[in-house]
């Protein structure tokens, strides 16, 4: 829209902190992740940098479900601002960007106890948006492992335990290194247990 407006810049973030299992880190991108999502008041274009877009992006935000999204007060405003973002990539067939949008809401409504289910709503468009890039191929993670490391902490976030279970033995017939099969075992454990917490992967090597 031309608009012109300054945002903050949330610089760098820490680099080698543990991160838990599906995928947040700790350190200061806790709270930079408010910062990483832009918005225009004034046509309501939701971006990591709203400097850029194009004509069919100019198209989108003007949807119905993109601002039924933008208003929804059952959301946090920041949540709302990556499920905007994750509208946007899905109607461009970037299931893989919609998916970690979805994924960052979700990160939003985990910081207050009134959005927990809104969290695992956000968990499970990740889910899905996550199987849509899988599918045709848009890669989600630097390896399988950690792709299917974090499809299975997502389902089990959202209480998916025989999703997650089916998986993570599928998983379970791919050679890994010892590490990787610490991390699994530890993911089964908190399966079984039916746990729908927050866990790193410090945690996995706690005990060791």
């Amino acid at each position: 829209c031309e608009t012109t407006r300054k945002y903050v810049s949330p610089g760098l973030t820490d680099v080698g902190k543990p991160y838990d299992l599906d995928g947040r880190p700790y350190g200061s991108f806790r709270s930079i992740v408010y910062m990483t999502m832009q918005c225009c008041s004034v046509c309501n274009y939701c971006s990591p940098d709203i400097a850029q877009g194009s004509d069919q992006i100019s198209k989108i935000i003007r949807h119905a479900s993109y601002l039924q999204q933008l208003h929804d007060k059952s959301f946090p405003d920041v949540a709302n601002s990556f499920l905007c973002w994750s509208v946007i990539q899905k109607e461009m067939k970037n299931f893989k960007e919609a998916g970690k949008a979805s994924l960052n809401a979700a990160w939003i409504c985990d910081d207050s106890y009134e959005y927990k289910k809104k969290s695992i709503e956000c968990r499970k468009k990740a889910i899905s948006f996550f199987k849509k890039a899988k599918f045709l191929n848009q890669t989600l993670c630097d390896t399988k492992f950690e792709e299917s490391l974090l499809l299975i902490d997502l389902m089990r976030r959202c209480g998916m335990f025989k999703d997650a279970l089916a998986l993570l033995k599928e998983e379970y017939k791919r050679s890994h290194t010892e590490k990787e099969e610490l991390t699994l075992q530890f993911q089964e454990k908190l399966i079984e247990k039916c746990d729908e917490k927050k866990h790193s992967i410090s945690e996995v090597f706690s005990n060791i």
